[in-house]
């Protein structure tokens, strides 16, 4: 697979082992309104931010579909008030941010309280990430889709609001953390080939005549020969 972009990807350098240029990955990038049928088919979970008990620390949740699956990143955002700056970092498994959070102090009324931020029906989820939401990628004909700045449609004054990136550049949320760059190269050229349709590889129209033929028929074959007049 050849990757077409305007922009670096982690998965990327896989391209240096070789790769069919019969299939193409035009990777172009863009921002699209997330539309009411569309909420309702990724059915999400209730995602709000989350400023954890009486510290600089903010929780997000992204919700990412590859190739047809649906997974919810954690974005934890830090503020550095030496520094005056905001640190990102990405988790893909609860248990990963629960050891992060076991290894700062000022946690301590998060670990009394974990359920207070994350209810059990979220918890499983993440555990057991990879639910299929194909459609929506069919639908916008790419492998991935990155849900920006979501809010619930229970909220009216958020109608409207909910954006998703075609084609993000997944980098930008250590992607890398759930899908090695073979893995993700690897999956997003099964999907692009088996999945989405190329419409440069279109299927040739044959003939039922040509069919015949291709099997070792000819016209005689379902037909008897006319007979020859007497004279």
């Amino acid at each position: 697979m050849k990757i077409i972009s305007k922009f670096h990807d982690y998965y990327d350098s896989v391209q240096i082992y070789g790769q069919d240029k019969s299939q193409l990955y035009i990777r172009d990038q863009e921002e699209l309104l997330l539309d009411r049928d569309d909420i309702e088919y990724l059915k999400l979970v209730n995602i709000r931010r989350i400023r954890l008990y009486n510290s600089d620390y903010f929780i997000y949740i992204i919700p990412i579909i590859f190739c047809g699956k649906l997974y919810y990143c954690i974005k934890m955002l830090i503020y550095k008030s030496k520094s005056n700056s905001w640190i990102e970092r990405y988790f893909y498994k609860l248990e990963d941010l629960n050891d992060f959070i076991e290894s700062n102090e000022e946690f301590d009324e998060y670990k009394l309280n974990e359920n207070k931020y994350w209810s059990i029906n979220f918890k499983l989820f993440l555990n057991n990430n990879e639910t299929l939401r194909t459609d929506i990628c069919v639908k916008y004909k790419t492998p991935i889709i990155v849900i920006n700045n979501y809010k619930n449609y229970n909220d009216r004054s958020h109608e409207n609001k909910n954006t998703m990136i075609i084609n993000a550049k997944l980098n930008d949320y250590e992607f890398y953390k759930c899908k090695d760059s073979f893995a993700a190269f690897q999956e997003i050229m099964m999907f692009n080939s088996n999945i989405l349709t190329n419409p440069e590889k279109t299927i040739p129209i044959i003939s039922d005549e040509l069919k015949i033929q291709s099997k070792g028929f000819d016209k005689w074959s379902f037909r008897k020969y006319p007979k020859e007049e007497r004279k």
